[in-house]
């Protein structure tokens, strides 16, 4: 009896680790198992498989790992995860992020996901500055990727606006977007001139931002060869370190190429910049000094001597 009795109980525990995740996990019976199209970002699907795996996106393109725990979906790429409250009503699903007031519906797919003809508009390639704070900048690459957000030491950056990675397409004019650790947009985009216009759809339809792009400017900016900015600058911290202003807006920047050009309203363009994303400073040149005070970073002021007048450190 006893020998029976210790089986019993060995079986038990073996079985145990099993039911306890079965009964997390929960993937396998989960009526999210399938394809959902959401209906605020278009194109935009998430597939549930039944081993924990999944794929989000316009065309599906992230994949993820996900489970259940009661209404609570935990989804896990690299890293980061997020969690939701889900409910499904026959083929309708609600998604609703912790923590935040966005809400996502969606409609279950039957068979192959929806055709979508995506593209990567060439006119939006490049690097974007929002309207109201020129540091936070939008970055999109040729072959879909691309970044956002303010860099390191802008007083955005500690209220999580750093720099993040991204992927994005097109159709028509939506512009879709996957964002590290943030949840799929969807924006209206209209670009006029140098103006790129963004109409957020869904969680952000409420929002309207405008972002500028100085390089489509720069053709059109003058760089006068009797322009008191060219020359050889040595900051004053470490002379080791200059600037170098060629007449044909040509240079470099601590040793590395940039190009720059000034505005008719007095602004300095560097590019690539010190941030990597194209620096735009307000200067004055008294007595051979050259002090830069950026248009992006608070506080940021920088001065440089005549490289003939600099000391060696």
């Amino acid at each position: 009896m006893k020998k029976t009795l210790s089986i019993l109980l060995l079986l038990a525990l073996m079985a145990a680790p099993l039911l306890t995740l079965t009964a997390c996990d929960g993937t396998r019976n989960s009526p999210l198992v399938g394809s959902w199209l959401c209906d605020e970002i278009p194109g935009n699907t998430y597939t549930f498989r039944a081993n924990g795996r999944g794929s989000r996106g316009v065309g599906s393109n992230e994949s993820f790992r996900w489970s259940v725990r009661g209404d609570t979906l935990r989804i896990t790429h690299g890293n980061y995860y997020e969690t939701w409250t889900f409910s499904v009503n026959d083929d309708r699903l609600t998604l609703t992020p912790d923590g935040s007031p966005a809400r996502f519906t969606f409609t279950r797919i039957d068979g192959d996901l929806p055709e979508i003809e995506l593209a990567n508009d060439p006119a939006l390639v490049g690097t974007w500055n929002w309207s109201t704070d020129e540091a936070y900048i939008y970055e999109f690459h040729a072959d879909g990727t691309g970044r956002r957000g303010v860099p390191r030491g802008h007083e955005m950056y500690a209220q999580g606006h750093g720099l993040v990675s991204l992927t994005w397409s097109t159709s028509d004019n939506i512009l879709t977007m996957s964002i590290e650790g943030h949840f799929p947009e969807a924006w209206e985009y209209d670009i006029t001139g140098n103006t790129l216009i963004l109409d957020g759809m869904g969680h952000r339809a409420a929002e309207t931002h405008a972002y500028i792009n100085h390089s489509i400017d720069m053709p059109a900016v003058s760089v006068p060869n009797e322009h008191p900015i060219m020359g050889t600058w040595a900051w004053d911290e470490d002379s080791a370190w200059m600037y170098v202003f060629n007449p044909d807006g040509s240079g470099s920047m601590g040793g590395e190429a940039i190009t720059w050009a000034v505005s008719e309203d007095g602004i300095l363009y560097v590019y690539p910049g010190l941030m990597g994303i194209g620096d735009w400073w307000d200067y004055d040149i008294t007595d051979d000094v050259l002090t830069l005070t950026s248009r992006q970073v608070v506080g940021a002021v920088y001065r440089y001597l005549r490289a003939d007048l600099a000391q060696p450190a």
